[in-house]
């Protein structure tokens, strides 16, 4: 097969079978519009995959920064602008959806899930405090925010909530850049959204490999500032050659860190590969000896 066909198949799959469908995003707008109606546009910031336009389905929540003001190392306790956020949410929010809304007051944010008549989840919305802290590279605000931002919805960020409420636990605020990454992003799609399509891609293959052994621990947004380094470094790269680079390289990518933080010099995304046990390196090394076999 030539590799025209190949790229023109990746790119036929990634469009048909994960990619956000329009419904979804006329469902999520629709849901971030009605938070900036109540918290006020210049309040709030859509964080995450989504904004960046990476995110694939299925999409089950999205997180919304809660701009609450500037910070002050002396005085940065979001208790009482929550608890206000969520009396405020409880008394004016107005759901545009046919979804009953669960709300929640978590520990430094708060949580409003949207369920099916029969109590499935079927969306959920985090609403996370942030404090303006400085200027990025492109003159756009950068944030303090509470580290739970770094856990999932689910069991396991439900079990950091109950685990910091028990042993009553300090979180640590991080400095944090999310306007630069979307910026990076929209910049490298617009001169090739071969990019946008060779993230979406490979994510859904680390999603295949984490659903059938939950040990394998490659995290998506290691993933694509990976793969931004790669078309940043060549526009013209197409998304077969951007996956077959990334695939051949990973035993490079996953030996030590090597992306360092935007925000923060002396810290690199990819630390995490630091905690990886050699029974978890293993497996990230099997699956993509897999994938470049079939």
């Amino acid at each position: 097969m030539l590799k025209s066909e190949f790229n023109s198949k990746f790119r036929k799959y990634v469009q048909e079978s994960i990619s956000i469908t329009q419904e979804n995003r006329v469902f999520i707008t629709l849901v971030y519009e009605s938070f900036q109606k109540l918290l006020g546009g210049s309040n709030t910031l859509q964080i995450g995959s989504y904004p960046r336009f990476t995110a694939i389905k299925p999409l089950h929540d999205l997180d919304i920064l809660y701009i609450i003001g500037g910070w002050n190392e002396q005085n940065h306790n979001p208790e009482e602008s929550l608890k206000e956020l969520l009396e405020k949410i409880k008394q004016n929010y107005c759901n545009p959806t046919n979804y009953a809304i669960e709300i929640s007051l978590q520990t430094h944010s708060v949580t409003v899930v949207f369920k099916s008549s029969n109590g499935d989840e079927k969306f959920s919305v985090d609403i996370i405090p942030a404090y303006i802290f400085s200027k990025n590279e492109f003159q756009q605000d950068t944030y303090k925010i509470p580290e739970v931002i770094r856990h999932k919805h689910g069991k396991k960020r439900e079990y950091f909530y109950e685990n910091i409420s028990m042993e009553r636990k300090k979180m640590n605020w991080i400095h944090t850049d999310p306007r630069s990454y979307i910026t990076v992003a929209k910049q490298v799609n617009q001169s090739n959204d071969d990019f946008i399509q060779t993230v979406k891609f490979i994510k859904a293959w680390k999603n295949s490999c984490k659903e059938k052994d939950d040990n394998f621990k490659l995290k998506s947004f290691h993933i694509e500032q990976v793969i931004t380094g790669y078309f940043q470094n060549k526009s013209d790269l197409t998304i077969f050659d951007a996956v077959f680079k990334f695939f051949v390289a990973i035993p490079q990518i996953i030996e030590a860190p090597k992306i360092i933080d935007r925000v923060n010099s002396q810290k690199f995304i990819d630390e995490y590969l630091n905690d990886l046990t050699l029974s978890q390196t293993q497996i990230i090394l099997q699956a993509k000896d897999c994938f470049l076999k079939n």
